[in-house]
């Protein structure tokens, strides 16, 4: 157990180094805060909500620079005058002091019955830049959503092939292209870290719209990696409130790639019920599947994640139970558990149950 505790905290400051020298090498002087972040064993109330203040006032302070340091390349030389009158009188052009610029880090200890006690830590960082907003993002996370037909699923896929992407990161500009019919464009380009960088392109269309009380959403990705190559992903979700505690959410998606059995398939549906503020239940059934050789049902999921929030609106556990019906164990009921703390640092969610 002492080798999964010293690989468990070697993974946190793994995901820590990497911030500082990609992010901004002054993240350096909140590296002891984010150990401290992601320890069980959490100091005294007091102490923890210091260290998330001040590493999300470092995240905002940082994107802010970056913002700044854009907006400079960026912007043509005939608007130099009228951007050094923002600074000393404040930017006309942000409307909302809000930047979302947010980082969130899960550390989590999986069991199921088919494998061992494992221990992940997923993160997903966004620098909103509300002076460049219309050109560029900075985004990094190791969610693989992109090459996954049931991403909802992501945290708590426990196969060979799922572990072994684990430790992929990804670092990228996004841009938005435009939006024309309704359909909004965005382009990122980057790398990714096995650990060695590897080139990553991807291009991506969304088109929302409403059909009554219905709140639908169809997404096509494009995307090339150095060593994985092309891929495309379509996806179609659906989602509904039943009422005030509750809704309801379907989605179906479809993934090609250089690396895939053919298309693989994935289709879950996802009932939630919130009992009161803070706390949130759901029911999560999927099916994924493969077309190549042949269409074959690679195994059927169940999840009841149940999560409460403990630090106001920036700290929740997460209890996942749920079982797998794979294939290679011919359907049989393999259960699993999963415990996760969700942190957020930066602008926390206005409005979150």
């Amino acid at each position: 157990m002492s080798n999964r505790i010293v690989f468990f905290v070697s993974r946190v400051l793994f995901h820590t180094l990497l911030f500082c020298v990609v992010v901004t090498p002054g993240l350096a002087q909140t590296n002891l805060a984010l150990r401290a972040e992601t320890i069980p064993a959490m100091p005294p109330t007091g102490v923890v909500d210091q260290v998330h203040d001040t590493v999300s006032d470092y995240v905002i302070e940082k994107a802010d620079k970056l913002d700044q340091s854009l907006d400079e390349l960026l912007t043509p030389e005939e608007f130099e005058r009228s951007r050094t009158f923002d600074r000393f009188f404040g930017d006309r052009r942000r409307k909302d002091d809000d930047q979302r610029s947010r980082l969130k880090i899960v550390p989590q200890i999986e069991w199921s019955e088919a494998g061992d006690i494992g221990t992940h830590i997923k993160f997903s960082l966004k620098l909103d830049l509300p002076r460049v907003k219309d050109r560029i993002q900075l985004v990094a996370d190791n969610l693989e959503e992109d090459r996954n037909a049931l991403s909802a699923f992501g945290e708590s896929l426990s196969r060979p092939e799922s572990t072994e992407r684990e430790e992929d990161t990804s670092i990228s500009l996004r841009a938005l292209l435009g939006e024309h019919f309704n359909i909004r464009f965005t382009g990122d380009v980057g790398l990714k870290f096995r650990p060695e960088p590897v080139p990553k392109l991807r291009l991506k269309a969304r088109l929302p719209w409403e059909i009554g009380n219905w709140r639908i959403q169809l997404r096509e990705t494009l995307l090339w990696e150095g060593e994985d190559g092309f891929g495309e992903k379509t996806s179609l979700d659906f989602e509904k409130s039943l009422g005030p505690l509750t809704s309801i959410e379907l989605s179906s998606a479809g993934v090609w790639s250089e690396t895939s059995k053919g298309v693989d398939l994935g289709q879950f549906v996802s009932l939630s019920y919130f009992p009161s503020s803070g706390h949130r239940l759901d029911l999560k059934l999927g099916i994924e599947a493969h077309t190549e050789p042949t269409v074959d049902v690679d195994r059927y999921l169940v999840r009841c994640p149940l999560s409460r929030r403990a630090k106001k609106n920036w700290m929740y556990f997460i209890v996942e139970p749920g079982a797998d019906f794979p294939v290679e164990r011919d359907y049989k009921f393999s259960p699993l558990i999963v415990f996760k703390i969700e942190l957020i640092f930066g602008d926390l969610p206005r409005d979150r149950t």
